[in-house]
């Protein structure tokens, strides 16, 4: 059995507005469909699952000099794209249940582990619709980010097997774009490496003034449970072990979910530390062996971590601003350089965390807000935790895409 899994990236083109589970579904559901179903037969005969890249656009964004992020940008912008993000993964795991039941169906008694076998990453991508690639003097300057603008994602070192491109005007116009990038004098690897195919476009409805009166009123709610305040630590519960092996596709991407959240929010209330910060600089982080961890950072780093390809772009980063992986004595994960706290066993890491906020006398710890990203089957296990601090910390519930599959509800709350 062959072991050189493919690795693909998938074009989407810019999403509906408003970006609801019903409009993300009908203008994206051709393609994910199309593209999953050929990738699973392409990786039939391989021992490791195939991966895809998920390159999503999101509205608003403008090329600068830097990788923009989404630190310190409109409150609306960050509920809009939460919302793409959420009807994405939403669609993503219907249709990957649907493979998985025809698998079953069709009688194999061998299934993969997630019945799929593609491991699928969406990535923001900041595709400015307005500036014409071609123009280019430079990329954007890589530093993490959530999102990844459209120069680095196309001049970067990821060696894609297969591209899909979305058929239509503005799939097809991003397809132009990336390609002039790929091909351009910016480029150390013209042409490329990858196999080209079309995916079928779906609908795309736009609704200017609903997407308006949707913002605004996802906005006041966030504004009201007081998550905008100055001073926030993020924290994100990890993978549900006691379920795992039975729920692996579901967790998988329930996990991916949450962890996409939990890092706009992240980036959304912090800003890279000062350049002048002392940061060990030796090496990338603590070394995880615990396989849940392993696989948490190896996601991480697939969406946030991009490299150019040559040497003609490169620029050392800032110890300050580089990704790392930082293990906390109490066996939780820092995150940097948003300071991320990812928990491994939240109800341990909390209670000791809450115990030793509740005896501080002073200091500007005292004027800290805790966010907690966690998934409405992980909530019973923390919220009595949560409750005494109900003033300053904030539940922020990514309800479990099995059920908001097929459920139209909004599949994500806050929570005091």
């Amino acid at each position: 059995m062959a072991d050189n899994a493919p690795l693909a990236l998938l074009l989407l083109p810019p999403p509906p507005q408003p970006s609801s589970t019903a409009a993300v579904s009908a203008a994206y559901r051709p393609p994910i469909n199309a593209a999953l179903r050929r990738l699973k037969r392409s990786s039939a005969n391989t021992s490791t699952p195939a991966s895809i890249d998920i390159a999503l656009p999101y509205p608003d964004y403008t090329l600068g000099q830097s990788q923009c992020t989404f630190s310190g940008c409109e409150t609306p912008l960050l509920h809009t794209v939460q919302e793409l993000l959420i009807s994405t993964y939403t669609l993503i795991s219907a249709i990957c249940d649907e493979l998985q039941q025809e698998q079953t169906s069709s009688g194999n008694s061998q299934p993969s582990k997630n019945g799929v076998n593609v491991d699928v990453s969406v990535i923001l991508l900041g595709y400015d619709k307005a500036f014409n690639y071609d123009t280019l003097v430079r990329p954007a300057r890589s530093i993490p980010s959530c999102d990844v603008d459209l120069s680095i994602l196309a001049l970067s070192d990821r060696n894609w097997s297969h591209l899909y491109v979305t058929e239509g005007e503005p799939g097809e116009r991003l397809y132009r774009q990336f390609r002039a990038l790929v091909n351009g004098n910016l480029s150390s690897r013209v042409g490329g490496t990858w196999k080209t195919e079309r995916v079928p476009g779906g609908m795309v409805f736009n609704m200017s003034r609903q997407t308006q009166a949707v913002a605004s009123e996802t906005a006041t709610a966030v504004t009201a449970s007081g998550v905008t305040a100055t001073k926030q630590q993020v924290m994100v519960i990890g993978e549900e072990e006691a379920r795992k092996e039975t729920h692996a596709l579901t967790l998988d991407l329930d996990q991916k979910l949450r962890l996409s959240i939990a890092l706009l929010f992240a980036e959304f209330h912090g800003t890279h530390p000062p350049e002048n910060e002392d940061t060990d600089e030796s090496g990338s982080g603590t070394p995880f062996l615990n396989p849940s961890v392993l696989k948490t950072v190896q996601f991480l780093q697939s969406i946030v971590d991009w490299r150019i390809a040559g040497d003609r772009f490169a620029k050392a980063q800032p110890a300050s601003s580089r990704l790392r992986f930082d293990g906390n004595t109490d066996g939780s994960i820092k995150i940097r350089p948003w300071g991320l706290i990812l928990l491994t066993d939240a109800p341990r890491q909390l209670q000791g965390l809450f115990v030793g906020s509740d005896n501080r006398t002073g200091g500007d710890e005292d004027d800290l807000e805790y966010t907690v990203v966690l998934s409405e089957s992980q909530k019973d296990d923390v919220i009595a935790l949560l409750t005494p601090l109900k003033d300053r910390c904030r539940m922020v519930v990514c309800k479990d895409l099995a059920a908001s599959s097929s459920t139209p509800a909004r599949p994500f709350e806050l929570q005091n």
